[in-house]
């Protein structure tokens, strides 16, 4: 078994190795990309022809094939939680249980994970205490199967479950419907239903209407974009710009202005509009 386990390191750090080689030369080249942009001596049709070489490289190419790798190293497959790790948390889970379960019991969550919201309904519906079958679902096979040979299968389940939660309201794919920060993104907009019969009205109220027709936006948006961008790269390569100096090395220094009035200007709590969001009250 040790022989096993060691061989698998091994060949997991091979894979690490190899991953962390060529990142290593896509970021030299990255650098090499950056000097270029930030090169005013050359022109628009010179930097493309560097950027397409490089994407033609061959250690572009191994970079953008290594994706497998990546979602490797993210599921944990090149390092692994050993038994030990569950272990201690099977340990500790009853200190953990005392702090967290009434908040899974009475607190709405709305999961992506349907898996993971039929776990919450189970917890809610037994009252936290676990019976019979557990609905693993949301698991990952790695917990599946340790929780399978765990000692103290309902400790172990808990503390696996408010993992799952917790992670999944950092990544967003756990919501809470009653709180205003974590709800689900789509619940902070208008209603499409309403949007649709009330557009133009809201739009008026909001006195957007010159906004309503998305192309001339874009477009629009898209002119004074590329303008700023030409008036801005002539004042750096005029020397207009005092706030931008070239290295010896071509790249250019950024140099902040001191706006020496800042700590005398007063906090404006009450703006012009006349509505103060109510989080900023609080």
């Amino acid at each position: 078994m040790k022989e096993v386990i060691f061989q698998k390191h091994v060949e997991a750090q091979e894979k690490i190795d190899d991953f962390m080689e060529i990142t290593s030369k896509m970021v030299k080249q990255a650098k090499d990309i950056e000097q270029i942009t930030l090169d005013f001596s050359q022109t628009n049709d010179q930097k493309v022809k560097h950027f397409v070489t490089w994407v033609n490289s061959e250690v572009f190419r191994k970079f953008t094939d290594s994706q497998n790798a990546i979602d490797q190293l993210k599921k944990g497959a090149y390092a692994q939680k050993d038994n030990t790790y569950y272990q201690i948390l099977e340990e500790k889970s009853r200190k953990l249980q005392a702090r967290v379960a009434d908040i899974l019991r009475h607190v709405d969550f709305e999961a992506k994970n349907e898996h993971l919201t039929m776990a919450l309904e189970d917890f809610k519906k037994k009252d936290g205490h676990l019976s019979g079958n557990l609905l693993d679902g949301f698991l990952k096979k790695q917990e599946q199967k340790v929780l399978k040979n765990a000692t103290a299968k309902n400790s172990l389940y808990k503390v696996l479950l408010t993992q799952h939660i917790a992670n999944g309201i950092k990544s967003g794919q756990v919501n809470l419907t009653d709180s205003f920060l974590h709800k689900p993104f789509l619940k902070y907009l208008i209603d499409e239903v309403v949007w649709k019969n009330e557009k133009v009205n809201l739009l008026k109220k909001s006195n957007l209407d010159g906004i309503k027709d998305w192309d001339i936006v874009k477009n629009d948006a898209k002119n004074r974009l590329e303008t700023a961008f030409i008036h801005t790269f002539q004042r750096i390569d005029n020397g207009q710009n005092k706030f931008v100096e070239l290295r010896k090395d071509g790249k250019p220094r950024f140099s902040e202005p001191k706006n020496e009035e800042q700590e005398n200007i007063a906090i404006d709590l009450f703006p012009n509009e006349g509505m103060i969001p109510i989080i900023e009250v609080l």
